[in-house]
């Protein structure tokens, strides 16, 4: 039913291998974390259904060390997981795991994706007098039954767990928490008494309060499903999340009771990203299958990319100092990765596209480092990199703003990004022929200059310049453009609702399409295409 493939001294690592659940479509990684005393088994209700829609697994501890603390904990798990996987991961957890959750988010934002928690508070003991929470004295009480009588004290803790369950779900919810209890024991999962007593040490701890509003501002979106009768984790800590939802008549055991409810909830949040990952392999493809021609087909793309270097390079000489690390996000063929690696001794090529990274790796073996991710969500070291380089690629990233503030993390203080993207008026030629045809969308949706400039003032960066510029290309037809749009695998289209591929014209499409085009041209007898190309040369603060 499971196949572990890792292991370390505090965790095992398992996927899901249910051959009749899975999806051979699901690529988006949903790790799940189960609460104290618990392990993935607990999940087994939402399972088949998450597992249609991505890749399963679950994380489970195998000892909580006496010298060990919560942080560190994490820690273990984060260098099993992050090891594993590249793109951000999406996790489920739940109590005690959602607080696991929530540690591996805010110590590692750049390698999360988004955080569904369930029965989870950030504080679980009173602190403060948080309203709510539970008492210390009565929290002390129930941790020395637990030291004295693990029998006993977990018997309590189940009590707890099932506590208000309402008449029709308590007997089924009795016997599965029992065949549960069973199956730890015939399986040997149950906890061994260290890490009973000291998971209960860390909830006694725990205070993420910071965390979660830390989390809100790096983009990291939380969904929090609270259970309205739950004895363990009282409802008011729905005011520490943004989006809370809580289910009526439900235990700290809600998702085994009201699974359908939850099983919703955590799909609808989690399913945009799911969406946003299909578009961006649609554009990762597009760009992967148009390796080999393009560096013939982009004349103008290379000028733009010659101009972003020779600022950079500028960047360099002026600062006096030879950098470390250089990051090229976008590096699509390796040819302006090859051209750093003359600036520093380490130099990184980022690209989504698997085909692009396999093309520039057969033709620039002097560079070592390639790497294939969201330009989003770069699995790099923080505050490394001296400087990032992009030509052409930011234009793909869903959210502008994520990526700034993921790009300001990434680099050192006095760190600088030099690169280039594309405005409004790209294209509008082709654009406004196709209107001609019909009304889908046959170029992408691009943010204008001040909405760029609004996003570099709110971000952190420093703006040390910005400029627009029109670039054209000239072609003798129409449909010489358009071969080499999709030469250089800029056919598929990005829009405000998603990506579009668009479908083959007809003869009589093609011919409108090329009529059209023929008010555009110039007195030298060709068809404009103009980029609309945007500018920016960005500073960390020191």
């Amino acid at each position: 039913m499971r196949l572990k493939y890792s292991d370390n001294k505090l965790w095992s690592i398992h996927h899901y291998t249910e051959r009749y659940a899975q999806s051979a479509s699901a690529r988006q990684p949903l790790v799940l974390l189960s609460g104290w005393s618990c392990d993935s088994h607990i999940f087994e209700w939402l399972i088949p259904g998450l597992a249609q829609h991505f890749v399963i697994v679950s994380a489970e501890l195998n000892t909580i060390p006496d010298d060990v603390s919560f942080e560190a904990c994490c820690e273990e798990l984060a260098q099993c997981l992050f090891a594993e996987f590249t793109q951000p991961i999406h996790f489920l957890g739940w109590s005690l795991g959602g607080n696991v959750a929530i540690e591996l988010a805010n110590a590692y934002p750049q390698l999360c994706g988004n955080l569904c928690l369930l029965a989870t508070t950030p504080v679980f003991v009173n602190k403060d007098n948080v309203e709510g929470m539970m008492p210390e004295a009565v929290f002390k009480t129930f941790q020395e039954q637990v030291f004295h009588s693990v029998e006993k004290g977990l018997s309590q803790f189940d009590r707890l767990m099932m506590a208000a369950s309402d008449r029709h779900s308590a007997k089924p919810l009795r016997a599965a928490l029992k065949d549960y209890r069973q199956q730890q024991i015939s399986q040997g999962k149950v906890w061994p008494i260290a890490a009973l007593n000291n998971g209960l040490d860390f909830l006694a701890q725990l205070d993420q309060r910071d965390c979660i509003q830390h989390l809100s501002e790096k983009n990291i979106a939380i969904q929090a499903v609270l259970f309205a009768d739950d004895a363990l984790v009282n409802v008011s800590a729905s005011e520490f999340y943004h989006d809370a939802v809580i289910v009526e008549g439900a235990s700290h055991l809600g998702f085994l009771t009201h699974t359908e409810t939850v099983y919703q909830t955590c799909l609808s949040m989690l399913s945009c990203s799911v969406q946003a990952l299909d578009d961006k392999q649609a554009i990762a493809t597009s760009f992967s299958n148009a390796a080999m021609n393009y560096d013939k087909a982009s004349d103008v793309q290379q000028r733009i990319a010659a101009n972003v270097f020779s600022r950079l390079a500028s960047a360099i000489d002026n600062a006096n100092t030879t950098p470390e690390y250089i990051v090229d996000a976008g590096c699509g063929t390796g040819l302006w990765t090859n051209k750093l690696s003359n600036l520093a001794p380490h130099v990184t090529g980022v690209d989504l596209a698997d085909g692009m990274l396999t093309f520039a790796k057969s033709q620039y073996s002097s560079v070592k480092h390639w790497l294939q991710a969201d330009l989003e969500s770069m699995p790099l070291i923080p505050e490394q990199s001296d400087y990032i380089f992009s030509s052409l690629a930011v234009q793909w990233c869903d959210d502008f703003s994520a990526m700034l503030a993921h790009w300001l993390n990434v680099l050192k203080p006095g760190g600088e990004v030099v690169l280039a993207t594309l405005a409004t008026d790209t294209l509008y030629e082709l654009a406004d022929c196709f209107s001609q045809l019909d009304s889908q969308a046959h170029v992408n949706d691009f943010y204008s200059y001040q909405q760029l400039l609004s996003f570099v003032e709110a971000s952190g960066f420093t703006l040390k310049y910005s400029a627009q510029v029109k670039e054209i290309q000239t072609y003798k037809t129409a449909v010489a453009l358009m071969h080499d749009l999709k030469a250089i695998g800029a056919q598929t289209i990005k829009t405000k609702g998603g990506v579009v591929k668009p479908k083959p014209m007809t003869k009589s499409q093609l011919s409108l399409v090329s009529s059209s085009y023929e008010k555009y041209r110039t007195e030298e007898r060709l068809l404009p295409a103009t980029y609309d190309v945007i500018y920016l040369h960005l500073k960390k603060p020191l």
